[in-house]
């Protein structure tokens, strides 16, 4: 069925409005999946703040062009999807790179990060980092270190003590 002119400035518009509300937007081609992968992929990125929708390749194309980001050089042919992302990008990357790994039938193409075009390899390694969460709990372990340190050496005098004082009284009582 042919589209016409206005739903296809209508789906240009909605593009552009998904483009401008995500932080990051990821291209992956889905070849074959089937309809129960496609909810399931659906839903896992709905829990981390994400949508996935299969584009029309040319019209996704004048979006990105009308929002002064990079062209996606293989968007040209076959069916592609494309995750916009939202606060949780490598949230979103790791969602997705998990599924292209458990089901063998999806690629990650391209993705769009910080109005730069990164490559597949790119949003994998992008999948690869720690969450925001462990981050965050990573600095605030560094921050807690020098002070646990030096609480022990503080008590290291008082713990020692003790431990000579056991000592003498075990001699004796042996």
């Amino acid at each position: 069925m042919a589209k016409t002119r206005k739903f296809k400035e209508e789906l240009v518009k909605i593009y552009r409005e998904r483009i401008n509300n995500s932080k990051s937007v990821f291209i992956i081609k889905p070849a074959g999946i089937t309809a129960n992968e496609s909810v399931q992929i659906k839903k896992d990125l709905i829990s981390v703040g994400s949508s996935y929708n299969v584009v029309k390749n040319s019209i996704f194309s004048i979006a990105l062009e009308q929002e002064g980001l990079p062209a996606v050089e293989n968007l040209d042919a076959n069916e592609h999807a494309v995750v916009f992302a939202g606060e949780n990008i490598s949230e979103a990357a790791k969602v997705i790179n998990t599924f292209a790994k458990d089901t063998g039938r999806v690629e990650i193409q391209a993705g769009i990060y910080d109005k730069n075009l990164i490559s597949g390899e790119e949003v994998v390694k992008l999948a690869e980092l720690p969450s925001k969460d462990v981050l965050i709990a990573q600095v605030l372990n560094l921050f807690n270190a020098p002070l646990t340190g030096f609480v022990n050496v503080i008590n290291a005098n008082t713990r020692n003590l003790v431990y000579v004082m056991k000592a003498i009284a075990d001699n004796k009582q042996a």
